[in-house]
């Protein structure tokens, strides 16, 4: 519960921080990945398992999209390790979709453990913008 606790005031402040020392490109990158968050928790209650594992995926190949053209509009480092490490979400995917015995709440653990770098890398690359833009 503690954990739990800890991780949600975590995330709390660091969504809080990149969309308002972000910039635009912070204010985007919130509201997409809050987006696509919320999106991914609607699949596990309409489809089965393997269904809503192929339409996460979907939802993740989008994000990824996006995370790339926001890197490529904003020319932020930090949007092209979000980029990556969702490519690397998306390569953990493709693994599940091959192995069509896991279940969605493995799926569901494996997959979301990107979202750990992909956060730190946009809250780390903002800060050192900060710090070298004066």
């Amino acid at each position: 519960m503690l954990l739990q606790l800890t991780f949600s005031l975590m995330y709390v402040f660091g969504y809080t921080y990149i969309f308002l020392a972000g910039g635009e490109a912070g204010r985007s990158w919130v509201l997409l990945v809050l987006f696509a968050t919320l999106l991914t928790q609607v699949p596990a209650y309409i489809f089965g398992d393997q269904a809503a594992i192929l339409v996460i995926f979907g939802i993740d190949i989008l994000c990824f999209l996006c995370f790339v053209w926001l890197a490529m509009k904003f020319q932020r480092g930090w949007l092209i390790w979000s980029s990556g490490f969702q490519l690397a979400a998306i390569v953990t995917h493709l693994a599940a979709v091959i192995a069509p015995g896991i279940t969605l709440s493995v799926h569901t653990k494996l997959t979301s453990f990107w979202i750990v770098p992909i956060f730190l890398a946009a809250i780390l690359g903002i800060s050192r913008d900060k710090e070298f833009s004066g």
